[in-house]
Order: C-alpha cells, then sequence, then structure tokens
C-alpha cells in the first residue's frame, strides 16, 4: 500500500487544515492530501529576555520577560554553550526554577514564548542564551575587596560577608577579586513540561543514498518551474529522520505521542519563520516517491513553494523493506 500525507505552513505557523478531493491517483481511496493554511502573529515575531535570578547548589532561578499575548513559556537547558537545548519545562509565569542540577556545574538557557490560537501552539523566536553556575549561596558568598591594603578592617569583612554584601573599600591602592559568583535563593514556578534529549544522530536504519536521490529529483522539477534548487539542511535532517520512524508508528501529522509534527522542531532546537512536511511510504524508489508527490496538488506545493531554500530528507526501512520517507521544509 502507498500513502501520502502533506502540510505546510506557508507563513508563521501551522492554525489550520484543509483538506484535499479531487483525483489523486498517487492514493488509496481511503486517503486524503492535507495543505495547512498559516497565519502572520505579533507573537512570532518577537524575542523574549531572560535572565538568571539566582540559584542554589541544585537549582537555577531564571527571570522571563513578559510577551504581550503570551500564555506561557517554554525553557531550554543545554550543558554548553552551543551545545544541544532540551526542553526543561514550561511556566505560565515570568519565573521559572530548574531544579535537580549537579552543583558547581554551569548550564546554559534559552526560552520560547508561546500562544494558543485555534487549538494551535504558537511560539516565539528563542531568546538569547543565559548562563548559570549551580552554587549554594550560605557557603560560597562573593566579596569584593576593593583597594584593600594592610589597613582592611577584618571585622568589617566578616560583617559584609554575614549580611551579603558584595563590597568593602579600604585605603589603599590595590584591588582583588575573589573568584566565584553572589547569588540569592527565590522560589519560581516547577517545570511542567520535560522532553526527551533530541538525539542527533542519524538513524541505523536511514538511507542517505536514497534521501540524495529524492533531492536531485526534486531540484530537477523544482529547475523545470524556474525555482532555486534547496539545499539539504543539517539542522532539519535529524528530525526528518525521526518523523520518518514515527510515521512507521502512526502515519499522521500528529506525532505518536500526540502533538503536532511541528514540535519535532522544537525538539531539536530548530527556529524557523516558515516550515512543511511531506509524508509518504510504500514508494520503495526516489524516482516513485518523487512522481508520487508531484502528482499530488498539495505535496507538490511544498516542493514548488519559492518561500523554502533548506530542506531535510528522512527515510526509514522497516523490517518488512517498507520504506518510510519524510520531508521537512524550510526558509
Amino acid at each position: 500500500m502507498k500513502r501520502f500525507l502533506v502540510t505546510s505552513m506557508l507563513t508563521l505557523t501551522l492554525v489550520s487544515s484543509t483538506l484535499f478531493g479531487g483525483n489523486l491517483k498517487a492514493f488509496d481511496v481511503n486517503n486524503t492530501a492535507v495543505a495547512a493554511a498559516a497565519t502572520t502573529k505579533s507573537i512570532t515575531k518577537c524575542k523574549p529576555t531572560l535572565s538568571v535570578k539566582s540559584t542554589t547548589a541544585t537549582t537555577a532561578n531564571l527571570n522571563i520577560g513578559k510577551v504581550s499575548g503570551a500564555d506561557s513559556y517554554k525553557v531550554y537547558r543545554a550543558t554548553s554553550p552551543n551545545g544541544t537545548y532540551k526542553c526543561v519545562g514550561t511556566t505560565k509565569s515570568n519565573n521559572f526554577k530548574d531544579t535537580g542540577l549537579k552543583e558547581d556545574k554551569t548550564y546554559y538557557y534559552k526560552v520560547k514564548a508561546q500562544d494558543k490560537v485555534d487549538g494551535k501552539t504558537l511560539g516565539s523566536q528563542l531568546s538569547n542564551k543565559v548562563k548559570a553556575t549551580a552554587c549554594n549561596n550560605s557557603s560560597k558568598a562573593t566579596v569584593k575587596v576593593v583597594n584593600a591594603g594592610s589597613n582592611i578592617d577584618i571585622n568589617e569583612l566578616i560583617n559584609s560577608i554575614l549580611k551579603g554584601q558584595t563590597s568593602v573599600t579600604a585605603p589603599s591602592e590595590t584591588e582583588t577579586t575573589t573568584p566565584s559568583e553572589t547569588t540569592t535563593p527565590s522560589e519560581t514556578t516547577t517545570p511542567s513540561e520535560t522532553t526527551t534529549p533530541a538525539d542527533t544522530t542519524t538513524p541505523a536504519s536511514s538511507d542517505s543514498s536514497f534521501a540524495d536521490q529524492v533531492l536531485k529529483l526534486v531540484n530537477a522539477e523544482r529547475a523545470k518551474g524556474g525555482l532555486s534548487a534547496l539545499t539539504m539542511s543539517q539542522n532539519l535532517l535529524a528530525p526528518a529522520n525521526k518523523r520518518a520512524q514515527e510515521i512507521a508508528q502512526s502515519f499522521s501529522h500528529t506525532r505518536p505521542n500526540g502533538t503536532s509534527w511541528s514540535t519535532v522542531l522544537d525538539e531539536y532546537n530548530v527556529s524557523v519563520s516558515a516550515a512543511g512536511e511531506n509524508l509518504a511510504y510504500g514508494y520503495n524508489t526516489p524516482e516513485a516517491v518523487v512522481n508520487g508527490w508531484m502528482n499530488s496538488p498539495g505535496h507538490r506545493a511544498n516542493i514548488m513553494n519559492a518561500n523554502f531554500n533548506k530542506i531535510g530528507i528522512g527515510v526509514y526501512k522497516d523490517s518488512k523493506g517498507t520504506v518510510y520517507c519524510t520531508q521537512l521544509f524550510s526558509n
């Protein structure tokens, strides 16, 4: 059996779906192609601010700048500046507490504002990253000694530590700083949502040669229409392969966990303003799947969309030899 599904976000994000009928020769009679309409909303254009309020030995307390129209905020964490950011929770307030951290370890955070329209979640751009080092301020207070010399009053220094002050001045011409950071604990919302860290490796059952041939055929079709070629995006490749495995479990634009297909982009920290998805299975050659897509109005619209310039192609072959193929498009 051969099947296709198509959806696209032509502007900023998915908000509704329209069913296409007609003579879809590449489809079983029980199947339809789905194309999504899109909308522009101010929240998708904004970029939240994020700061670290305080830390303890096992927590980081974050402050999120309020975004007009947002009903919640999704927080992402990484263990290195350029590492993979995974979702560690959401909050409806402008505060967030990340728990279970390792003492003296530095973490990096980003945040995205969210709002729901017609049952679909709209997301803002990701904030700039901030870093937080988990440490207990009761045992690691920071004191900066300004102009310290032989005449520094030790009692004043001790009192400043007890009072949580961060500097002491004495009559001298030198300046030294103790290497640590002052933090103050506070209360924030406990994370309500977690996700499994993204696996950025290509699945063993994927077929890169199949994907490369699909790209070559797709670009040949775009060239006929006077469009520029799509380039294979490494950022979209892992999400596309993940979706290829998922549609082997549930052939739908709704993921097996019940969320929209576009959430796979969040899972891999891919931020785009326009995206689309084509799905197919049972077409076991690159020529067959591209021919089928090009003979379906909805799928063809994604392939020939001039707003798209990047693509990720996922290929998964199950134990019976059935090929599942996905295309993720972006600008």
